[in-house]
């Protein structure tokens, strides 16, 4: 009960802090648009191209925006924690009787919180658009876990490498490193039968297309047993990120 009060409590922080920063949320929303109003129009002739067994390129793009939504929200939200370690508050809170899993908890089930609302976001632009979820009510649903999760792995990810490295700028450089090519090497902008061969097999090991084929299996009602696959991968992600953020909790609290 100490760890969902303890946990409840440090999402309740973290949900707030980025309230009082509307700016940020407007930003965080407003680039997936521009993916769905600029990006969409212009490649929206690719769907034309024998192969690519879409007929709407929008409908085809809008399950990949939320899971690059969540890819982007969620890999920077570690970077919260260096302003606790900054001023002194993370070593307050680890001399307290806190739960030491509720310090990570909290703000990265915020963060997935957050990706899921740019979900919306992109979902309700999309129909706007023209596009329509073949799936239903129930493949809206089945997008939106795959971006609560993939939200959920690259948070606790984040907030691992975030306690570990020595400054932001370290992390910038890793997550600029990687999360790019992440996102090129999935199908969130192409299908795989018009994708180099190379790409298609390195797509297979990545954790952002694993989230895309989820996220994109709901929205076109294309959803059979193959399709929950995904999960089962994401969630062990899930379980090794934390891992890692949990370690790298404990190696800080060790050195003070």
């Amino acid at each position: 009960m100490n760890t969902l009060l303890d946990t409840w409590a440090f999402f309740l922080r973290q949900t707030r802090t980025t309230l009082r920063l509307p700016a940020t949320v407007v930003m965080s929303c407003i680039n997936p648009l521009i993916w769905m109003v600029f990006f969409a129009p212009l490649f929206r002739s690719v769907s034309d191209i024998p192969g690519f067994h879409s007929h709407s390129y929008y409908e085809f793009l809008t399950p990949g925006v939320a899971i690059m939504g969540a890819l982007f929200a969620s890999s920077y939200s570690g970077l919260s924690i260096f302003a606790d370690m900054q001023s002194g508050l993370l070593d307050k809170f680890l001399a307290t009787p806190v739960t030491r899993a509720a310090i990570l908890a909290g703000p990265i089930l915020s963060s997935a919180l957050q990706s899921t609302c740019q979900a919306a976001v992109v979902l309700v632009t999309a129909v706007a658009l023209g596009a329509r979820p073949a799936g239903g009510v129930s493949g809206v649903l089945v997008m939106f876990v795959a971006v609560w999760l993939l939200g959920l792995a690259f948070a606790t990810l984040s907030h691992g490498i975030a306690i570990r490295v020595s400054n932001p700028r370290q992390m910038f450089g890793v997550l600029s490193t990687v999360l790019m090519p992440m996102m090129f090497l999935s199908t969130a902008m192409m299908t795989p039968a018009l994708m180099p061969r190379w790409i298609r097999v390195v797509a297979q090991l990545n954790p952002v297309n694993w989230a895309v084929t989820l996220s994109r299996s709901g929205f076109t009602g294309a959803l059979d047993a193959h399709a929950w696959t995904p999960v089962v991968l994401l969630i062990s992600v899930v379980m090794v990120a934390w891992m890692v953020a949990v370690r790298g909790l404990a190696r800080f609290e060790s050195h003070r």
